[in-house]
């Protein structure tokens, strides 16, 4: 009968310690990476190129894709506070320290942890992203696909192959923000 004890137990233990592995993994593979994403924060100079050349009225809603942190809606606040102001953000721990940083500086924009590929882009604006070729060619047919004419897609860095920039943002000498139009 011990011996029988002795496996069932052996067997709960594994079964635990996979599970804890594997929540673990999730975890980590989260604070690193999103779609293959690793987490490069835009670089200061960039942001406030794009702050300073950003073409949007007051009553348009901006949506920052999946920032990483929040450097970019702060720094857009601080200049337009009167916008609508939103962040999709689907790693757990960039969503939970933007909700602590927004509270304790009483910032006003909103803030969704999901996948910005299941969100309606049609009640945006504004985009901005940094993420990688691939993505951002998904994300512009996605903007394409839903939303109305005259909707700006700022893309820190990478260019929609394919598509001629609306407007061409020279950061630094080797850095770019391409801007793109419905």
């Amino acid at each position: 009968m011990s011996d029988i004890l002795n496996v069932i137990y052996a067997i709960w233990v594994l079964i635990f310690f996979i599970t804890f592995l594997y929540y673990i993994v999730k975890l980590f593979s989260q604070m690193i990476s999103w779609y293959g994403v690793p987490y490069v924060p835009s670089s200061d100079f960039k942001v406030d190129k794009l702050v300073l050349e950003l073409e949007i009225k007051k009553w348009q809603k901006f949506l920052d894709l999946w920032s990483g942190d929040w450097r970019i809606l702060e720094s857009i606040w601080k200049k337009y506070p009167e916008l609508k102001l939103y962040w999709i953000e689907n790693s757990y721990f960039p969503y939970k320290l933007s909700l602590k940083r927004k509270e304790k500086n009483t910032l006003d924009y909103t803030i969704y942890k999901k996948n910005f590929f299941k969100e309606d882009f049609s009640k945006y604006d504004v985009f901005y992203a940094f993420m990688i070729d691939y993505l951002m060619l998904k994300i512009w047919t996605k903007i394409k696909k839903e939303c109305k004419t005259g909707t700006l897609f700022y893309s820190n860095s990478f260019q929609i192959k394919w598509e001629k920039p609306y407007k061409t943002i020279k950061a630094s000498e080797n850095s770019f923000i391409y801007v793109y139009k419905v």
